[in-house]
Order: structure tokens, then sequence, then C-alpha cells
């Protein structure tokens, strides 16, 4: 059994303003044509005509930016719709972080015991917060701050539980001890951690100045060292998940705590090499 991706709705309030679009995604902010309705039809549809071929285990959702509570009761239709079809799947969510209790309280009564909500912090290091640094992930989210993310997740916590919520770090954009620290000061408050080795979508900021100034990288000194490289990441993986064993919290190996980014990598080095698929 697999577990499904889907995105019902990647429209990002920050991406009104192109100034404040985040460094990793090229995000829009306009949306599909089609009614909640038929987009909430489509989606159980295609995990039904999954779940025969290759049989769901659980279904991670992405979406994009927003707070407003008529697009998290779209959403919460949406998992409650998977977990009357699946109700012994998990369902990761992953979205901003949300500081209003009622919306909260909604997603997770939604998702009947078996919802995940996953706010992802990216890097702990301040350069990154800072909107006037080349270094910054996105200016609006900078502009949030760490409190935010703080204060979202111990109102998950409170309400969801502790290994309910969960983070993602980008790794590459912290050192490995600036890593371990942020995580384990997230488990202490019952929020699990995975990570994704770092990549930017086509299109976005961070790939833009790559292409525009081949020299530029927002990732730390020893991640671009190609013999270090490998040996980083391990140890990042690893811190993870020593961590999460110490404070009994879902391991960042678990299916439903991974997204990769390799596809990516795969799509560049397909068309580098001229691979005819």
């Amino acid at each position: 059994k697999s577990f499904l991706r889907i995105y019902p709705d990647m429209r990002r309030d920050f991406a009104k303003s192109p100034e404040k679009k985040c460094g990793f995604c090229y995000a829009e902010n306009t949306k599909i044509e089609l009614n909640d309705d038929q987009i909430i039809d489509d989606i159980i549809q295609t995990i039904k005509k999954a779940d025969c071929e290759i049989g769901v285990k659980g279904i991670f959702i992405s979406t994009g930016a927003f707070e407003n509570k008529e697009r998290i009761t779209f959403h919460a239709r949406i998992i409650n719709a998977i977990t009357d079809f699946l109700p012994n799947s998990q369902v990761v969510f992953s979205l901003i972080p949300q500081k209003k209790e009622e919306n909260v309280r909604q997603l997770y009564s939604a998702g009947k015991q078996n919802l995940i909500l996953s706010y992802n912090i990216e890097a702990w290091d301040p350069k990154r917060w800072k909107p006037n640094s080349p270094l910054c992930f996105g200016i609006a989210k900078a502009s949030l701050g760490k409190k935010y993310y703080f204060d979202a997740f111990k109102t998950a916590v409170r309400i969801g539980g502790k290994g309910n919520c969960k983070t993602n770090f980008i790794i590459g954009l912290d050192s490995n001890s600036v890593l371990k620290e942020a995580i384990q000061k997230l488990a202490k408050m019952g929020v699990c951690s995975s990570g994704t080795v770092y990549y930017p979508t086509p299109k976005s900021i961070w790939e833009r100045r790559k292409v525009e100034n081949k020299i530029f990288s927002p990732t730390v000194e020893d991640f671009n060292d190609n013999g270090k490289k490998r040996e980083f990441i391990i140890t990042a993986y690893l811190t993870i998940t020593k961590t999460m064993l110490e404070y009994n919290l879902p391991l960042a190996w678990n299916q439903e705590s991974r997204i990769s980014g390799l596809e990516w990598d795969a799509l560049t080095l397909l068309n580098e090499e001229k691979v005819i698929c």
C-alpha cells in the first residue's frame, strides 16, 4: 500500500504580491475552474481508483497559504470525505500554521483521530527569517516570524495531542548543529520533525537566481561540498530519527512524514541526457 499526495487548491495569499513569494515554489493565486463539490468528487473518485489498483495507506494533502474560514471549511470537507472512505488511514495535511482554535478544531474533527497537521518551518537559521536578506526563504513567511509558528504549534498540540502535529525542515539550509537544536526544541513540545533535501521548484525565485548567477546558492557550506554532502544528509536524517525516538514521536522515515524533491533532479537528468521515455 502507498500514500497518495493530492493538491486540492494551491492558491497562496502570499502570491498576490510578487515580491512576497516563497523562494522555493512557483505559486500562483488563481483557482481552477471547478466548484468545490466537483473538486471533492474528483478527489474521492481518484482515491477509490487508486485504492482498487495499488491500495491506499494514507493521504498527504498539500495546499496554499491562507487562513480564511471558507477555505478551511473546504479542506475540512475533503478530509472528512477521505476519512469516511478510508476510516483507518492516516491523513497528513500540510498548510500554513493556523492560530485560530476554531480552524484547528474543525480540521481535527474532520480527521476523526487520523489527522496530522503539518506546519513546515523549513529552516531555523536567523538569516532565513530576515526579509531583507538574500537568503530569506520568503518575505511573507519571514514577516510572520517564528513566534507565529510556535503559537500555532502549541494550539495544534493542545487540541490534537502530541505527535499529531509535525513540521518539515529543508536539509541544506541549516548546519546540522542548528538543525539538532531546532528539532529538539520542537520535540519537547510534542511536535514531530521530518526533512526534505533542498531543491527549488522550477521557475521559483531561488531557481531563477541559480540560473542567472551560477555561483548563487542559499545552502550551507558543507552541503555545497560534494565530498561532504552525502555525509551531511545522512547525519541530518539520523539526528531527526534519534530525536523522535528519544521523545517517543513518530519517526521521520514514516511514509506520512516524507516529501520527496528528487523528482526535480530526475527531470533535470532526463532533460540533460535527452532520454525519451
